[in-house]
């Protein structure tokens, strides 16, 4: 007969471990602290490591920004508002259906493009070196990921902005900017649980969608239509790309 092992959740990280380790293997937290009072910790895998107390408290990535929620908010609030200005600016006939949306792409100058690239470049960055230090303080650290995202997001509005045409370069660093985060956003997925096990997925989904964009909005059937769609599908990307950050460390 073969004895199964006993088990328990590590409260801190939601990985399953052996009943009596004291501390995680997974995230290295020490799970008793003889310094400590006693306290009944109970955690939900399905939360994707929340920690609950015999309190009620549940302590979730919030509890680990480097800075206040607020600035989180802000600073994706300005980040979608730009990246829509820039999906209004990459149509060059604009439908009629769009009301007023058509009047701002059309009397858009090339600074305020320029601005808006630079404004959602930093916003952007800013959010994902948020969740950089986020991760480094909950205990699972992925700073090497982090930073190739946000290297390659950088370097790939500094092209937009110093070469605002299509150029080899350009296109060749938006390649590699698609493939990072598809590839970053498979070890999220198979490293974390819960809100940034999701985070991962919505990278690698929405990049792998993200060259048939690219590619419908250079196409010789282009319409004021056809652009319409493609600046909806623009924002909701980017979009899906901000929320996900914004609830997977602020939710």
């Amino acid at each position: 007969m073969i004895m199964q092992k006993e088990t328990k959740i590590c409260p801190y990280c939601g990985e399953e471990i052996m009943a009596s380790a004291k501390k995680c293997r997974y995230c290295g937290e020490w799970l008793v602290d003889d310094s400590q009072p006693s306290v009944n910790i109970k955690a939900d895998a399905s939360s994707g490591g929340n920690i609950k107390t015999n309190e009620g408290n549940i302590h979730t990535l919030q509890d680990y920004l480097p800075c206040s929620k607020y600035i989180v908010d802000l600073i994706y609030v300005v980040g979608v508002i730009a990246s829509i200005i820039l999906a209004v600016s990459y149509m060059d006939e604009v439908p009629t259906w769009l009301g007023k949306i058509r009047i701002v792409a059309e009397d858009m100058s090339t600074g305020v493009e320029q601005l808006a690239t630079i404004i959602d470049g930093i916003c952007f960055c800013a959010l994902l070196f948020i969740l950089k230090q986020t991760l480094v303080n909950y205990g699972k650290p992925f700073n090497g990921g982090m930073w190739l995202l946000i290297s390659l997001y950088a370097l790939s509005s500094i092209m937009d902005v110093v070469y605002p045409n299509v150029s080899f370069i350009s296109i060749i660093i938006v390649s590699l900017m698609v493939v990072g985060f598809i590839t970053i956003g498979l070890l999220m997925m198979n490293k974390y649980s819960g809100d940034l096990k999701k985070l991962g997925g919505v990278f690698v989904f929405a990049n792998v969608l993200f060259p048939f964009f690219i590619i419908a909005s250079y196409s010789i059937f282009k319409s004021p239509d056809l652009e319409g769609v493609l600046f909806i599908l623009s924002s909701l990307y980017t979009l899906s790309l901000y929320s996900s950050i914004d609830i997977a460390i602020g939710s």
